[in-house]
């Protein structure tokens, strides 16, 4: 009996540290994503200032890249290179669980054009490897006044 509930004790205490120890791992990847919003914003805020002050050195436009399925990061890796080409920045990749279609995102007026321009560019890279996407550009809203594009990927492409 005294075995049993010995037992029975450490388990309820490895339990509650399991559970303390989970909960601070979801604190922290609260406060992380928060932190990459803020770098992201930060980043797309001194583009801006950058490009507004000497716009001979900030030539590209700021895209971020947020993707789901089968893409390997190898393929998303090609398709940064390709869009860089292309005079845009892409400064990384997320890989996102979620629900979200094959979107561009645009958070001003003036920045459809260069959504669509991405949209093209990106459907021309997916129908080269003959893995064709179906992409749309829409608008966002952000509270950021340099708003960068998005292009979110749902695409499950073998290649």
């Amino acid at each position: 009996m005294a075995a049993t509930e010995q037992a029975r004790s450490k388990a309820a205490a490895e339990a509650e540290t399991a559970m303390k120890l989970r909960d601070a791992a979801l604190k922290e990847q609260v406060d992380a994503r928060a932190s990459v919003q803020e770098l992201r914003d930060t980043l797309a805020e001194l583009t801006a200032k950058a490009q507004a002050a000497k716009p001979e050195i900030v030539k590209h436009r700021l895209v971020y890249i947020q993707f789901r399925g089968d893409l390997k990061r190898s393929l998303i890796n090609d398709l940064r290179a390709s869009l860089e080409t292309g005079g845009y920045s892409l400064p990384g990749a997320e890989r996102l669980a979620g629900e979200y279609d094959n979107l561009v995102k645009y958070f001003r007026a003036e920045g459809q054009p260069s959504a669509d321009a991405l949209l093209e560019a990106t459907t021309t890279f997916f129908a080269a490897r003959g893995c064709p996407i179906s992409l749309r550009a829409v608008p966002g809203k952000s509270s950021s006044v340099t708003a960068p594009l998005e292009l979110w990927l749902a695409h499950s492409c073998k290649s």
